[in-house]
């Protein structure tokens, strides 16, 4: 299956790991072009994020970067699967590890 992410927004629906900074206020607003992936994403304790990525089939395969509420930068990376929840909704099952810090986690994305 092929899938369009152009103007489509997420927010996180579950979240596990080590200081976490995305929450459920944490929303995103992706792009595709082909099978490149790219978004912005802000809120919880995120003042500005950037998701830059490849999809490969129903994997995503990506890193960000993002500046938190006490203006540190943090980044990492993370493999995620994309899934089909509804007939036209997306969910982003990721297992994510940071790289500016130690630890690591899983969250799920659902398309707004």
């Amino acid at each position: 299956m092929e899938y369009n992410f152009n103007g489509k927004k997420f927010r996180i629906t579950h979240i596990e790991g080590p200081d976490t900074e995305v929450n459920e206020k944490t929303i995103f607003h992706f792009h595709q072009e082909n099978d490149v992936i790219w978004g912005e994403y802000s809120g919880g304790k995120v003042k500005l994020g950037r998701l830059i990525g490849i999809i490969t089939g129903n994997k995503l395969k990506h890193n960000y970067i993002q500046i938190n509420l006490n203006n540190e930068i943090n980044s990492g990376e993370g493999n995620s699967t994309i899934q089909q929840i509804e007939e036209s909704k997306l969910q982003i099952v990721e297992e994510w590890e940071w790289k500016s810090q130690t630890g690591k986690g899983k969250s799920v994305m659902t398309e707004l």
